[in-house]
């Protein structure tokens, strides 16, 4: 049988809102070798500190220590680069950074996105070699509202439905769901589908093995967004069903 190990890993979407006066720590956190942070106007730079995905880091810090998983965050905002798009998707860069030089976009690419891919690829295929299995979940928020749409459920989970391990993992962890925790709603393939351009189908490709298991989760900002004690229950609720599921998984493995 094969042990089923978690490995959580987060990327950044826009959520939080700062004000003029966290400017300065925004201007020091994305200063990379060779790029014009200083040439920034305050507009930019709102714009920079606005991608900062504190709900999905909330989520998936918090989510790492009750599955007592490794929780790889990237620090860097989006508007900066998209660390889980393919480096010919247009959306890799902002309308902010785009128009940076090719040097600059360039150092980004050294300096953020390389490290932290190379960071999420080397932990799984540790994970892989020691135990035969991983559960890579990339943790991520959306807004309520998208171009006027409202977003229709509260847990999302992305996945390739060709893959047969990660469609039993979801349609398990969702069923489990409705009873660990009731208060939310959960769909599959929803608000986008598990088989687009994103750090999971990117690490499919790259560590070739379909006993890599990488489910994108997306959780609605209504609520993982708000400081209060439901959400910690909700968060309580998701990691619980997932529990269920993997101490099943090893409970059939060692009676196989």
């Amino acid at each position: 049988g094969h042990a089923l190990t978690a490995l959580s890993s987060l990327r950044h979407d826009d959520v939080s809102k700062r004000d003029d006066s966290d400017h300065e720590d925004v201007r020091d956190e994305i200063a990379c070798s060779d790029t014009p942070v200083a040439t920034l106007n305050a507009a930019d730079l709102r714009r920079l500190s606005d991608d900062q995905d504190n709900a999905a880091l909330y989520a998936a810090k918090g989510m790492s220590a009750e599955l007592q998983v490794e929780c790889i965050a990237n620090p860097y905002a989006l508007g900066l680069v998209d660390v889980s798009r393919s480096l010919h998707n247009r959306a890799l860069f902002s309308d902010v950074t785009r128009s940076w030089p090719e040097a600059a976009r360039q150092s980004l690419l050294d300096g953020i996105y390389q490290p932290y891919r190379a960071q999420v690829r080397s932990a799984a295929a540790a994970l892989l070699a020691r135990n035969g299995f991983v559960i890579h979940l990339s943790v991520r928020s959306f807004p309520l509202r998208t171009a006027g749409k409202i977003m229709r459920t509260d847990v999302g989970l992305l996945y390739d439905p060709a893959r047969q391990d990660e469609s039993d993992l979801c349609n398990d962890w969702a069923y489990e769901m409705w009873y660990s925790a009731p208060m939310l709603k959960v769909r599959r393939n929803y608000p986008g589908r598990g088989t687009r351009d994103g750090l999971c189908r990117a690490m499919r490709t790259e560590l070739a093995t379909p006993r890599y298991v990488g489910v994108e989760m997306q959780l609605n900002r209504a609520w993982v967004g708000r400081e209060v004690a439901r959400r910690d229950e909700a968060l309580h609720g998701i990691c619980g069903a997932l529990l269920q599921i993997i101490d099943a998984a090893r409970s059939a493995a060692q009676a196989a």
